[in-house]
């Protein structure tokens, strides 16, 4: 796993992997999310660890946050955040002060009969890859916990052999959107996005009945979908569609 992280632009291949040593062992690590960073400006920082009876556990926190923060700056990111997942590390980091902002809730669906008909859905290719990722950066990049892809994140999509399915979506002949499908163990999930200029006009609303007819068309026990919090828009349509919080997945600090 270590080697794959080291090998990935999402640690920009290892830079953002960072460790705290004590007796030459490694008794904490933080990893560094830096793919963002020339696009959007954000860093996010996870995956913060402290191995168990270790002494000093404030400390090694303070020191892997602290280098991860300058990291970060060094890097020019505007904005810094920190996802938490261990209740112990969250307990750590209050005691230094760091309360968090808000959190990612995985939501389910219990009443999956759509309420209108689905919008025209074209799967990705190699022909259209491009205007796939015009249109997902145009619907992504600037949503809370935005991403920005390049050509080759989209052509990892395409060698995809599972079950996933990754779409463009359209209304008559424009393209409106992205929807991407995540299939397993027959839960289904769902990624959806509207470019900017689409939204406010019932589109979401749409999109979001066209992400759920369509995993009512396959084979999957449960409908699920991830949110951030701090997305009060989406989450307010999730949830007023009949979506209710499964369990929180991760809790977010800002740094800066």
């Amino acid at each position: 796993m270590i080697k794959e992280e080291f090998n990935t632009k999402v640690y920009n291949f290892g830079e953002g992997i960072l460790f705290f040593l004590k007796d030459n062992k490694v008794v904490g690590s933080v990893k560094v999310i830096l793919e963002a960073i020339r696009h959007l400006r954000v860093v996010y920082i996870h995956f913060l660890t402290v191995a168990n009876n270790v002494e000093n556990e404030v400390h090694i926190v303070s020191k892997l946050l602290t280098s991860a923060i300058n990291l970060g700056k060094c890097k020019g990111a505007s904005k810094i955040l920190l996802g938490v997942r261990n209740e112990k590390i969250l307990k750590l980091l209050n005691e230094l002060g760091y309360i968090p902002s808000y959190n990612a809730y995985k939501m389910k669906l219990e009443n999956r009969k759509t309420t209108s008909e689905p919008l025209d859905l074209i799967n990705l290719s190699e022909k259209n890859k491009e205007e796939y990722l015009n249109v997902f950066n145009k619907s992504f990049s600037d949503v809370p916990h935005g991403c920005y892809y390049e050509i080759e994140d989209i052509e990892k999509y395409l060698n995809d052999n599972s079950e996933n399915r990754y779409y463009l979506v359209k209304d008559k002949n424009k393209l409106i959107g992205f929807m991407n499908i995540e299939i397993e163990n027959k839960v289904g999930s769902f990624d959806i996005g509207l470019c900017n200029e689409f939204r406010g006009l019932g589109y979401g609303k749409r999109l979001l009945e066209t992400a759920i007819y369509t995993l009512n068309g396959v084979n999957v026990d449960k409908v699920t979908l991830t949110v951030i919090e701090k997305n009060s828009i989406a989450l307010n349509m999730y949830l007023k569609r009949g979506f209710v919080i499964d369990n929180i997945l991760s809790h977010w600090i800002e740094i800066a």
